[in-house]
């Protein structure tokens, strides 16, 4: 295996923070994972995420450590490039808006461009006038035995409406309110 997988070679954009410590860790890691696999006991799976916690902390302590040592060592000039790998813009400034023969540069009044866009004014509601009558609705009265007729010879699994309150609970309620 050795002769057709060659060994990694260092150079320099290794990972330079990747230690001999970090390779034990990940080991550990592995093999409390394979045991998680085979027994996936509550035991193992304790023990399988204290190791890869510990790993990936100390990837962490490594990568920091590492940068630190780099910033360290700069001199002069050097560290305004770290400041600009640092502390780059990452936020962008809105485009001047245009919106109905309206332009606007600054935020507050993009901000108010937007909040009236957006949030237009509701229109006043006007009640119709009260010329038009409409006709009243004709109720024809309902006996009891009516309502107790259509209520028992429906299908007792069945729901009318969109309650889906079942003819049988009607029936029920029937029984139980004195009339």
């Amino acid at each position: 295996m050795k002769a057709s997988v060659p060994r990694a070679q260092i150079h320099e954009r290794s990972k330079a923070w990747w230690t001999t410590e970090l390779i034990t860790k990940s080991k550990a890691m592995k093999v409390s994972q394979r045991q998680l696999k085979q027994s996936l006991s509550p035991e193992s799976f304790a023990e399988y995420k204290s190791r890869r916690n510990i790993y990936f902390h100390s990837i962490r302590k490594s990568k920091t450590e590492m940068w630190n040592k780099y910033v360290e060592d700069l001199e002069g000039s050097e560290i305004y490039k770290v400041l600009k790998r640092v502390h780059t813009s990452r936020t962008q400034q809105t485009p001047t808006i245009v919106y109905k023969g309206r332009t606007v540069t600054s935020f507050k009044d993009k901000a108010q461009l937007f909040r009236t866009a957006m949030f237009p004014l509701l229109p006043v509601f006007r009640s119709p006038s009260p010329t038009v009558h409409k006709p009243a609705i004709l109720w024809v009265d309902v006996t009891d035995k009516e309502i107790r007729d259509a209520i028992f010879t429906s299908a007792p699994n069945k729901a009318a409406g969109p309650g889906n309150l079942f003819f049988r609970c009607l029936c029920f309620v029937y029984d139980c309110i004195p009339i």
